[in-house]
């Protein structure tokens, strides 16, 4: 028992330094930007519960959870990209921590546990969530504290999950919603085949209880900003201005195809067809598995809410919106390798593929989540590279255009206090910097052919070229 004890300790311990140490020189990366550092800004100066004074350019309208722990994390050791790491390396700890009781609570075995963790940890997207500075590592560490309390029943545990996932982000709040439906579910069929469960008041409590911050939330925005989803200036887009039916089931039948892509990348697609497969072919015994059919609730309900606005609504769909849908397939697969004859291979296979998932980069003229993989991990050290040459070529930064998502000047990216501000016009522009992480349309991949190169840098299919445009 002491011996499980010390490893139920030293596995979490051991993984967030490995985190720690891949993400160390990494900045702030895509939505990040606004999340940790645009709506931080207000609070740094006006104080740090004051959320009412977020600037409308820099609102998209989600609780500014992080934004507010990382203010006052600043306040007290000073503002600082190592400042936000260390911040955050407690929560990953939390995360893995809590996974791993989750697992040798679900699997009855530490060594099974342990397993399930390392294939949980070993997903590209949860890696790499895990290891940018975000609003994803609460939302796992959170989540991964309810899934707890709802697999142990303990009220408890699973209020506080509930309570802070909810306040976290607007994907908290439908994060909760699709827990309860997990519980919800997987109680009435525990009832039906006759096991015990929890009395209704007692299953109900939880959720009322942890629904007050985010409720309160919601209202105040109402109340005082008359908007949550679609920002009014529409930086972003409008995420419901549709003409008509057909331009609806257009955008609705695009996001399925993106949300398939999205489940299935990274090597997820291997896992996706073992199960599938497996299922299948022992679908006549699935009744007499419960663990199994759990597990298959928890993947159709935890995120349903998240994937029917997903669908419904034109903005980008995220590999991170689905975080525990890759949870659940780790576990799912798990509980399916206990069946299989040569677990082993089939375990390091999948390992491998996942892995090696990181590797993937796709041509420019596909987008890529380049924060749900290690893919984008050449990035930080190319990018100083193209801001070092600019700085001994004496370029003013004003005459030099960085797309998104290098942000409007080098402080956004690596808190370092340099705001000389990039040109912010492309057609004002004397240079641009380009690269595939940008993600560009085709338009701008045209565009880039007329320019002149002037400087270029590449590594592991990572590229980032400066251009002279005039």
């Amino acid at each position: 028992m002491q011996r499980e004890a010390i490893i139920k300790l030293i596995f979490p311990l051991f993984f967030t330094i490995l985190i720690a140490i891949i993400g160390w020189n990494t900045g702030l990366f895509w939505d990040n930007i606004l999340f940790v550092h645009k709506m931080s800004i207000p609070l740094l100066e006006n104080g740090v519960w004051a959320w009412g004074s977020l600037p409308l350019q820099n609102d998209p309208g989600h609780p500014p959870f992080i934004a507010t722990y990382m203010s006052i994390m600043w306040n007290i050791f000073g503002r600082s990209i190592y400042v936000a790491h260390i911040a955050l390396y407690p929560f990953i700890a939390l995360f893995i921590y809590e996974i791993l009781h989750i697992a040798i609570t679900v699997f009855k075995s530490t060594a099974w546990g342990i397993f399930t963790t390392i294939l949980v940890l070993a997903d590209s997207t949860i890696f790499s969530s895990l290891m940018y500075i975000g609003t994803e590592v609460f939302v796992l560490s959170f989540s991964a504290i309810a899934i707890r309390g709802i697999t142990t029943n303990n009220p408890m545990r699973k209020t506080i999950g509930l309570m802070l996932l909810g306040i976290t982000s607007l994907r908290g709040m439908m994060l909760c919603a699709g827990l309860f439906l997990w519980d919800f579910s997987s109680t009435l069929f525990l009832r039906y085949n006759g096991r015990k469960c929890l009395f209704l008041k007692q299953f109900l409590y939880p959720y009322i209880i942890a629904a007050i911050p985010a409720l309160s939330f919601v209202v105040w925005r109402l109340i005082s900003k008359g908007w949550i989803i679609s920002n009014p200036i529409a930086p972003w887009g409008d995420a419901t201005g549709f003409e008509n039916i057909v331009d609806f089931m257009t955008n609705f039948l695009r996001n399925a195809l993106v949300f398939i892509q999205r489940i299935t990348d990274f090597g997820r697609f291997f896992i996706c067809c073992i199960v599938m497969i497996y299922l299948w072919q022992h679908r006549i015994q699935l009744k007499s598995n419960s663990r199994l059919i759990i597990m298959l609730l928890f993947l159709l309900c935890s995120c349903c809410i998240i994937v029917l606005v997903s669908l419904c609504i034109k903005n980008p769909m995220g590999h991170s919106y689905f975080l525990l849908i890759y949870i659940g397939m780790s576990f799912l697969f798990v509980e399916l390798l206990k069946t299989i004859k040569w677990r082993k291979i089939a375990y390091i296979l999948v390992i491998s593929i996942l892995l090696l998932g990181n590797l993937i980069v796709y041509p420019e003229t596909i987008s890529q989540g380049w924060a749900a993989s290690l893919a984008s991990l050449p990035y930080w050290k190319l990018r100083q590279q193209v801001l070092t040459y600019i700085n001994n070529q004496n370029i003013p930064y004003e005459e030099v255009f960085f797309d998104f998502p290098f942000g409007s000047c080098s402080d956004d990216v690596d808190l370092n206090g340099d705001k000389r501000a990039y040109a912010k016009d492309l057609n004002k522009a004397t240079y641009f910097v380009a690269s595939n992480v940008c993600n560009f349309n085709d338009e701008t991949l045209k565009n880039i052919k007329t320019y002149s190169p002037i400087f270029h840098t590449e590594k592991r299919g990572v590229y980032i070229t400066l251009y002279r445009i005039r």
